[in-house]
Formats: C-alpha cells, structure tokens, sequence
C-alpha cells in the first residue's frame, strides 16, 4: 500500500517511506535479533524486500527522501543498508541515546551500527516553544511544512516511538455547491506499534460497535459481540495495551486514548502496524489509497472482529 498526497497539496515529487517491515534475508539480523527468533519459534516469511516492493511502482531507494521509523524494532526498521547515504533517517525523540549504537559496538542491539552511521539521521524535536504544534492532543511536526504529513509524538510502546498523519485527498468544492455540501480532507492515520490490535482500541464510546450490522455481516447471533467482550459493552475496547509490551505503561494508554478520537472521525482511516484483517480489503502499493467513502471505512475498522468469531469456533 502506498499513500500518495493530492498534488495541489504536495507541490513536488519528494517521496518518504514509513517503516520497512521485515529483512527478507531474516539470517542478516544482529545476534540478538537471532536468538529472539528462535526462541520464540516465529516462523517468518518474507517474500520480497523493499526494493523490489518499490521497483513494482517504477521507484528505488534513490528516489526516497526519508524513511522514518516508527521505532527501532527488527520488524520495522527492515534492512536500512539497501539505502543510500543520501537518504535521511527519521526518528522520535530519545531514539539516539536509548537505542544507538547499534551492533557490534553494543552486542545485545537489534540495529546494526555500520548500516546507521552511513544516513544523516534526524531525531524529530516536538518542544518548539510558542510554535509548538498538536493534532489530536499529539505534539505534531508539520514534516513538509504544508499540511500533507505530520509526525507525531506517540509514546509508550518504545521510547521515541512516532505515528504520522496523513492527507491523502484534498477536498474541492464544486462551483454552486453548499459548504456544507464539500467533501473533506481524508487523512490516513499511520500508528506503527502505538498497539499492536485493533481491538485495543475499538469500540469506543465516540465509535460504539453496532452488534446488529455486525451480527448479518459474520453471519451470527447480535448478542454474539456482548457475549464475548470482557466487560459486555459495545462502547468499550475488548482488550488493553499488555503492560509487557510498553516501557512506559502511562504514556502508552495516553497515546491510545488519543488515538481513539481519530479512529472516531469518518474522514481518517487508522492503520497500525500489526492489523491483519487488513489483508485482503485494501489495495497495496504500487495502488494507492487516496479517497474512501464511509461505508468502505466502516468496513475496514470493524474486521478485526472475525477473529473473534473464528477463535471462538476454535476454542
């Protein structure tokens, strides 16, 4: 999937990437990187690397501008040496000082150091005085300085952890339309491992679940949904942020919390890093994302709910 930015908005072909997943040669990692892996038994598949990802969009990694990290994990940051030196790196506040240098300078680091120090890299600041920008209650960094894409302070999972915002369509009214008639902005909301599953942070009392649409779309009692949340609510989330997966459990629900008013708005699509039941029901690069109505969001915010469904017939 990739998010392209309207062209009255963008005004230049400058092109950035956010996160590159996995290395598609997984024997590359540092030691540590290894030995996780074989201790938790993952079997990862990776079928193409980045390159050739962007080569199916007649790009390379020349063309990119930046890549920017949502944070340092070995299932976001790829393999950064398939960069050029030219092409920046992106990252959140602290990131420097708790995650660099890599190995073999620091062995029990899952980055590798040789591949760091060949970029510029550029640890984003959000502490501009009266300048200070938020979006959502999100200390904000206009990144082109047009609106297009934010970075935004989204701590908790990692320190300098980032998500990003950004507009993919630019509404424009019709000649005699009413204004309450012009299409809004869309934006697509990019929240990395702000949490790890959609139903950490969906339903909400601002976007409550409808167990009765649901109910004819899997084909299964309404009460089914209630049936199964903790708590029985369909205007609460069914899980919480394991404390485990945070290094600090506050500022992880605070960024959640946030995030739940933007996943509330029609006009923004939240994407995180680890949503699954995406696959099949969205478009992935060299195709765009651009313009989505609100049923097609509707759609897409309420699969993770399947699984639901198909562990429960499981168990």
């Amino acid at each position: 999937m990739t998010i392209e930015v309207n062209e009255d908005t963008r005004g230049s072909q400058r092109k950035i990437l956010f996160d590159l997943g996995l290395r598609k040669e997984l024997s590359s990692h540092p030691p540590a990187v290894e030995r996780f892996l074989v201790e938790s038994g993952w079997d990862l598949q990776v079928t193409k690397d980045i390159p050739e990802i962007l080569k199916e969009g007649n790009l390379s990694p020349t063309d990119i501008e930046a890549v920017v990290f949502s944070h340092h994990h070995f299932d976001h940051v790829g393999d950064l040496s398939q960069f050029p030196s030219t092409t920046t790196v992106v990252v959140g506040p602290g990131f420097k000082n708790a995650h660099l240098p890599g190995w073999p300078v620091n062995p029990e680091s899952s980055l590798i150091d040789d591949d760091w120090k060949r970029h510029n890299i550029r640890e984003i600041s959000f502490d501009v005085g009266p300048e200070e920008l938020f979006i959502g209650g999100f200390p904000a960094v206009d990144y082109f300085g047009d609106g297009s894409f934010y970075l935004l302070n989204a701590p908790g999972h990692t320190i300098g952890h980032l998500a990003a915002l950004a507009k993919i369509s630019l509404a424009s009214a019709s000649s005699g339309e009413h204004p309450s008639q012009h299409p809004r902005d869309k934006f697509v909301f990019l929240g990395g491992d702000i949490c790890h599953y959609p139903g950490v942070f969906r339903p909400t009392e601002s976007s409550p679940l409808d167990t009765e649409a649901q109910a004819a779309l899997y084909t299964c009692p309404a009460s089914f949904f209630l049936d199964v949340h903790p708590e029985k609510s369909c205007e609460k989330p069914y899980y919480r942020m394991p404390a485990h997966c945070t290094v600090d459990e506050k500022a992880a629900g605070d960024s959640i919390r946030k995030l739940c008013a933007f996943d509330a708005n029609e006009d923004v699509l939240v994407i995180i890093g680890h949503d699954a039941s995406l696959i099949g029901k969205m478009d992935f690069f060299p195709k765009p994302i651009n313009v989505w109505e609100k049923e097609a969001k509707d759609t897409l915010q309420w699969a993770f709910l399947k699984d639901l469904c198909q562990n429960t017939i499981h168990n």
